[in-house]
This record gives structure tokens, sequence and C-alpha cells, in this order.
């Protein structure tokens, strides 16, 4: 359960929803880190990134991520409906984990991201036989627009998303249909007697990843736009807070609680990543650093 959106070109927010922890820790990755791959040379002449990611054996694993560029990506969970293949010759074979750093370390823009990804193919690699595969489609975003990525039954898809957001299950035409019956909301104060928002009522509330998609689209739509960056990026902050996931609130058949581990807000303009976590509401701040040491990736938690 997962929530993420860019926003006036600017920011590009991220909820992480899960019932538990991966050691999960802001990673700056700059330029020449030595990036390996399953099925194609290792490269080590790339753009800078950071994101948050668990790191594996000195592999980054990342949830989410910025380029120098601004392109930004998120991996959300797509349980049930993704689903990947054996290696296809002639075709870009890219483990569905080492999506987010290939796109992001070769491509400016989402122009040149979909280029890649209309050659490519998500191979049915696990990491390891302790971690395997994770399900997952993925929002990719730059200053002009949105991409969402899913590999299903028909292989790779890739859509336009106009309204830069993703949620989880169904897959993503769902969420641009269902939207529709929505389009009445409004944040303007009507004659109403007995409540200040009845304009906006209507606009779900549950938890659920097709009510998330609206309530985020209307709240991230409405919401106040400030050029100061503090106020900025607490706004996307307050966004976020909007589909946030409190602990107890679902229960699982297995006892697990999920909820938001973490909210991330990445700002392209100082290209820096801001965080704030679940038992810790005051955000680190991490600046992407272009260069760096030449043989790991840099981790701050």
């Amino acid at each position: 359960m997962c929530t993420a959106f860019s926003w006036h070109g600017r920011y590009f927010g991220r909820n992480l929803d899960l019932e538990y922890r991966y050691r999960e820790a802001v990673v700056n990755l700059p330029r020449h880190t030595p990036i390996a791959y399953r099925h194609l040379p290792p490269d080590h002449n790339h753009y800078a990134m950071i994101g948050m990611a668990t790191v594996e054996e000195g592999y980054p694993l990342f949830y989410d991520d910025m380029n120098e560029y601004g392109l930004c990506a998120a991996g959300l969970h797509f349980v049930g409906n993704a689903r990947y293949f054996a290696p296809v010759s002639g075709k870009l074979n890219l483990a569905p984990y080492e999506l987010i750093p290939y796109l992001l370390t070769r491509c400016r823009s989402i122009r040149e991201a979909r280029k890649v990804l209309s050659a490519s193919v998500l191979t049915d690699t696990p990491f390891s036989d302790a971690l395997p595969l994770s399900e997952l489609h993925f929002l990719v975003s730059d200053r002009e627009g949105s991409l969402v990525i899913e590999s299903g039954e028909k292989g790779l898809s890739v859509y336009d998303a106009p309204l830069e957001l993703l949620t989880n299950n169904p897959p993503y035409p769902f969420h641009e249909r269902n939207i529709e019956q929505y389009r009445h909301l409004s944040e303007k104060e009507g004659e109403e007697s007995v409540s200040r928002g009845l304009s906006a009522f209507g606009l779900p509330g549950d938890l659920s990843s097709s009510s998330r998609f609206v309530r985020a689209a209307f709240v991230k739509e409405h919401a106040c736009y400030y050029q100061d960056t503090a106020r900025g990026v607490g706004q996307c902050f307050h966004i976020l807070s909007s589909v946030k996931m409190v602990e107890g609130c679902i229960r699982l058949r297995d006892g697990g609680m999920p909820k938001t581990v973490y909210s991330a807000c990445l700002d392209r303009e100082t290209l820096s990543y801001h965080v704030i976590t679940y038992d810790d509401p005051l955000p680190l701040t991490v600046r992407l650093s272009r260069e760096g040491g030449m043989s790991e990736c840099e981790i701050f938690s």
C-alpha cells in the first residue's frame, strides 16, 4: 500500500506503507559509482541520484529516487497483477529492482525513459534466494509530466499519467476511469448551511488504493502551492498526510498492521531529499552529491 505523485513540476512525493521494515535509509549514488546488472555489463559512467533504499551486499535496492536532472521514480506494490518474464534475446533485460537505477542513471526525462522502456523486458530474476521478487509497478516523472509502468500478462505497458499520481491495485487504467465519477467535487464554498466543505461531499475517506488515488488527486490539485522551499516541502508533506496509514486501522489476516513507514518529498529545484518516518516527524534532509566516493554509495539514516 503506497501513494506517489508529482506536484507542480517541482516536487515528487511518496508514502511507503508496509507492516514491516527493511532497514531502509537515504542513499546517495554519485557519478561513477559502479552499478552491477544481472543481464547487462556493469556501469561506471552514469548520472548521480539520491533516494530511499535498502542496501544488500553493497547494492542499493531503491524504493524511490531522483537523479541530478530531476527525473524521479518510485516503485509501488502491485501484488497479484505484476508479471515478470524470462530474458528475451535482443531486448533490454532488467530485473525489477534494476529498473529505477537503470532509468535514472541514464535518462534525463520521461521522453528518454519512454525510449528505453520501448525495448525493455522486466525479468523474473530475484536479487537473491533470501530476497524474492517484489511485485511492483512504477511512477516516473520529470518537470513536464509522468509515466506509469506496469509489467503484466501482456508484457510491459507504459501509460501517460496526466494526473501524475499512482497508488496500487487495480491496474492503472482502472484508476483513470474510476476518478471520472468524482469530477463534480469542488474546493469552493457553496450555499451550505450545515458545514463548510460540503462541496467536496463524497470524497472517499477509506484506505483502499482506489480511494487514496481519488483523495490524493483532489488534495494535490487544490492545495496551495508556495515558491518558498520550506513551505513548499511542508505542503508536499501535508498532501502525503491526507493518504497516510495509521497503525492499527488495517489488520491483516496474519496479524500485520500496515502503517506509513516513511513519507518523502523530493525537491527538483534544490536536488534535496526530505523524509519523515512514522516514529519521527522531524525531517531528515540530504542533498544530492554529484561527485563522491568512487567505490560505494553514501548512506544516511
